[in-house]
């Protein structure tokens, strides 16, 4: 009987040392990241992407502008044909946002899949935890 419930105690204490280590590292994204439906999650984590690349991109158009007015000597008021200009700038940016787009889509439902694993073990082994301490 002593033997068996040494076995067992210090089943219970792996078993907690193991959720305490989850939940100091990963456990508390995890978690934090199951509050969401998976669309909700890629959704709020792409904003910020294309909020950057868009941002990225309004920089690229400063310093190609100017690098046309500096370099090439252009008058920004008779030399430059805008509708032509924006129209080249404005398929660049929609072709960045979607590529951007498309990869933090892939990356972010891959990252959210391998979190709602994790938790889900994590819970799982939680209630077997409980189970057995009743």
């Amino acid at each position: 009987m002593g033997a068996e419930y040494d076995d067992a105690r210090k089943n219970r204490i792996r078993v907690m040392t193991r959720f305490a280590l989850y939940e100091k590292n990963e456990g508390r994204d995890d978690l934090r990241k199951m509050t969401y439906f998976i669309n909700d999650y890629v959704y709020r984590k792409n904003s910020g992407i294309r909020f950057g690349v868009l941002v990225g991109c309004v920089i690229l158009i400063i310093l190609y502008t100017l690098h046309k007015i500096v370099m090439e000597k252009l008058d920004i008021f008779t030399d430059i044909n805008y509708v032509e200009e924006l129209s080249r700038i404005g398929v660049f940016v929609v072709i960045t946002l979607i590529v951007y787009s498309i990869i933090g889509t892939v990356i972010h439902m891959i990252e959210y899949r391998k979190a709602r694993l994790r938790a889900t073990s994590y819970l799982n082994e939680l209630q077997e935890l409980e189970e057995l301490e009743r």
